[in-house]
Parts: C-alpha cells; sequence; structure tokens
C-alpha cells in the first residue's frame, strides 16, 4: 500500500508534495495512482472478463480500458542518463559535510578549495546505494523496470517529463527549475480559469434571479409574490416587512 501526505489523505488543500526515486516500479506506479485517484486498471479488467458472453452488456457502459488515463501527479522527472560509468560515478562520488549538512560530489559537484579544513571534514556517503558492490546490480535492476514504467507513464499524456541526467548539475537544475516552473504557471492559469468560469457562473444567476423576480427597492432582498395566494401584491423575502408597504414596491411594474 501507498502512505499518502496527511492533507492528501485528510482531503484537505495542501502545497503538494515530491517524492524522490518514487515510483521505481510498474506496480509501485499502479500503487500510488489507485491511491490518489482511485484508478484500478486490474478491477477493471476484471469486471470486462466477467461480463456476460451470452447476454453481454452495451459496451457504453464497460471500462474503456485503453482509454487515456488522468494521473493525481502533475509530472514524473526522468533524469535519463545512457551511460552507465557516468551514472555508477555519480553514486559512488558523493561527499557529506557534517558540519553543515551539505552533500558534495568530487567530480560533479567538488567542495570549493578556498575553504580551510572542509576537504578533511568530508565524509563518505555509505547509503546503500553507495555501495560499490551494488552499483552494477542497481542499474540492472532499473534498466528492467524502466520500460513497464515508462510504457504506463506514457497512457497519461505528457506525465513523463525527460531531462539530460548526464549534463552539468547547474543544466540540470536549471531545466528542472524552468520545467517546475512552467508547470506551476500552467496550473495556475487554470486554476484562474476556473474561478473566473464560476464567478461567470454565479453572475449569470444572480441576474437571472432579478429579470425573473425584481430587487427590493431597499437592495436587501428579491421580491416575490406575497405568500397569501388570495392577494397580488408583491412581499421581499428581506423578511423585514409584510404586503402592501412602501419599502417593497416595485420601482417598475413587472410580472413576476
Amino acid at each position: 500500500n501507498v502512505q499518502l501526505p496527511p492533507h492528501l489523505a485528510a482531503g484537505t488543500p495542501g502545497r503538494g508534495f515530491v517524492l524522490d526515486g518514487f515510483p521505481a516500479t510498474l506496480q509501485q506506479a499502479q500503487l500510488l495512482e489507485k491511491a490518489l485517484t482511485g484508478l484500478d486498471l486490474a478491477a477493471e479488467q476484471a469486471l470486462v472478463d466477467g461480463a456476460s458472453l451470452v447476454v453481454p452488456p452495451p459496451p457504453d457502459v464497460m471500462p474503456q480500458l485503453q482509454r487515456p488515463l488522468m494521473s493525481g501527479l502533475d509530472a514524473v522527472l526522468f533524469l535519463e542518463c545512457q551511460d552507465e560509468s557516468i551514472a555508477a560515478k555519480r553514486v559512488l562520488g558523493r561527499r557529506l559535510d557534517p558540519l553543515t549538512g551539505r552533500m558534495y560530489h568530487l567530480d560533479f559537484d567538488p567542495p570549493p578549495a578556498n575553504m580551510p579544513g572542509l576537504s578533511d571534514r568530508l565524509i563518505l556517503v555509505t547509503a546503500a546505494d553507495s555501495n560499490t558492490s551494488l552499483v552494477p546490480h542497481r542499474l540492472a535492476s532499473y534498466a528492467a523496470a524502466a520500460p513497464p514504467l515508462s510504457n504506463w507513464l506514457a497512457r497519461f499524456s505528457t506525465l513523463r517529463r525527460p531531462l539530460d541526467g548526464a549534463a552539468a548539475l547547474s543544466e540540470v537544475l536549471s531545466a528542472t527549475g524552468d520545467m517546475v516552473n512552467g508547470m506551476l504557471k500552467a496550473k495556475a492559469s487554470a486554476y484562474a480559469a476556473v474561478q473566473a468560469a464560476e464567478a461567470g457562473g454565479r453572475a449569470k444567476g444572480s441576474a437571472d434571479r432579478v429579470r425573473r423576480k425584481g430587487l427590493c427597492k431597499s437592495g436587501w432582498g428579491y421580491l416575490d409574490r406575497c405568500l397569501d395566494k388570495s392577494k397580488a401584491s408583491i412581499v421581499c423575502r428581506c423578511g423585514l416587512i409584510g404586503c402592501y408597504t412602501t419599502h417593497c414596491a416595485l420601482s417598475v411594474m413587472m410580472s413576476i
């Protein structure tokens, strides 16, 4: 199972989240999507497989398994590196400054030479993925898992965003920043469009009510027929007055 961030699990608005190195396999990606949107293609396939062959259900009520999918994620960034020697070097060259928590890389992001004592206190990163003997195995596992994962992500239109992981660190950071900023701007524009459409709908509804019923001269309420059906006069819905008062007289006689 996939554990969602608290604000997502509770269904409350939040600032989103970033996942690093996950999902790494097809199964993880499918479980994540199920947790985010409820998508379960395996259950849909079972429904299709279990449909009656004698009296088949109408096609429009059955799941369309090959339809384009909508993800609960905004993007999946892939740092692609075709040269395994570069990939291995990136993993094995990391060093940590225990004083500041800053991570360096001996080849791609070396520590500055003008900081006395820095090089002496750097320590080798001993995470599991930094074990020299495990690097070939990890690369082989990734090569096996990447094709089915990529095929899955391709079903979500522009979800998969490739980046050149073999480029210089500054170039990778710049490209990543540009991609994320573009995505955030697109989301902001889409949200603004939705808000504008909703505001337009509310304004139209209000205008329709005014045209249909008229407004009280006080501006406090809408005019409607008197609750006493035997009377033909108009009464304000503001609740402050009754029938036959000048307070609720229509400025323009109208039929409602």
